[in-house]
């Protein structure tokens, strides 16, 4: 299943929360850091800063995706809903 198929699918939102998630715990990760070697610090603290700005860009790209998604669904007007109706059961 693609991204674009995903945006639709219900409980979408939960990938954003758990995105949040990740980002929030790399950044705790990194105030809690108590090491005292400068080196495992400065990497915990880069890692912290990576996550956040990768899952900013995550979240940026699946907030379009579903925006777009939800555009293209709210063009559908109600005659052609009907007529999409009436052409299934007529197939059938």
């Amino acid at each position: 299943m693609n991204i674009r198929q995903l945006a639709t699918q219900p409980g979408f939102e939960v990938i954003f929360k758990f995105l949040q998630g990740e980002s929030l715990d790399a950044q705790t990760a990194a105030m809690e850091c108590t090491e005292s070697d400068e080196k495992k610090r400065l990497l915990v603290l880069t890692d912290a800063q990576r996550t956040a700005h990768i899952v900013g860009n995550l979240i940026r790209k699946l907030a379009a995706y579903q925006t777009v998604i939800q555009q293209q669904v709210e063009e559908v007007t109600d005659s052609e809903l009907i007529q999409n109706l009436w052409n299934v059961e007529r197939a059938n």
